[in-house]
């Protein structure tokens, strides 16, 4: 099944056998959902055209970001899958900032937030359940990062050992620069962290698109240089 030619972001439903995709024709963005075959399609937004991406948060809401630049204010909106044809007035802003890029947890009720200030970058996570927000001491992205399922407060991210002075996030994108990371389980409610194989720090490995097994006894891991996939074993650093 191909999507059409003018498909500018497309995403899965991680429960569901949905997908939503963005097209551009004429100075306008229309989000689309439909099943995997790309049947039972609706047009669920209208909108102008602003860089938009796509993905899901839950089965029924679809996130809309701004594409992340150091040049440029970021916005993060929701909307929901059940409305048809519908414009911005159908959008719920959850947040802004420069350079903003975001990661949700499995569950959806937390968010993992990257932004850039004066080429400085912070971060945070905020439990948009509770309201509750919390700043991290780690600098890094949220490509580097993956939330756990079964234990609410960790997250485990490859943290760079060194940051030097870039414009980012768009410079790592375009493979400006690289970095040596090491692979780290944070408790964003303590501030506690521990690395996972201090091995790691004696490769070159410039960590992406984590993701954990099941029983989260390893956390996978893509390196960007060679874009080879490894493991590393969580309860023991082996």
């Amino acid at each position: 099944v191909f999507l059409p030619n003018n498909v500018k972001s497309a995403a899965a439903s991680k429960t569901e056998n949905k997908i939503a995709y963005l097209t551009e024709e004429q100075d306008r963005e229309f989000v689309f959902t439909a099943d995997i075959k790309n049947g039972k399609k609706k047009r669920i937004l209208n909108l102008p055209a602003s860089d938009f991406t796509v993905s899901f948060r839950n089965t029924e809401t679809i996130d809309i970001l701004t594409k992340p630049s150091a040049f440029s204010k970021g916005y993060l909106y929701l909307t929901n899958t059940k409305t048809e044809n519908g414009s911005s007035k159908n959008l719920n802003k959850i947040t802004e900032g420069n350079g903003l890029n975001i990661l949700w947890s499995y569950d959806s009720e937390k968010i993992f937030i990257f932004e850039t200030i004066n080429r400085q970058i912070k971060t945070r996570i905020e439990n948009l359940k509770n309201k509750q927000t919390f700043k991290l001491p780690i600098k890094t992205f949220p490509e580097k990062c993956v939330f756990s399922r079964l234990r609410k407060e960790i997250i485990f991210c490859a943290i760079p050992l060194e940051l030097p002075q870039h414009d980012y996030p768009d410079d790592w994108y375009m493979g400006k620069v690289n970095f040596k990371d090491n692979l780290y389980e944070i408790n964003y409610e303590t501030g506690d962290s521990r690395a996972l194989n201090q091995k790691i720090e004696n490769e070159n490995f410039d960590i992406e698109n984590l993701f954990l097994d099941t029983e989260e006894n390893y956390v996978f891991f893509i390196d960007k240089n060679d874009k080879k996939l490894w493991r590393v074993r969580i309860r023991d650093g082996n």
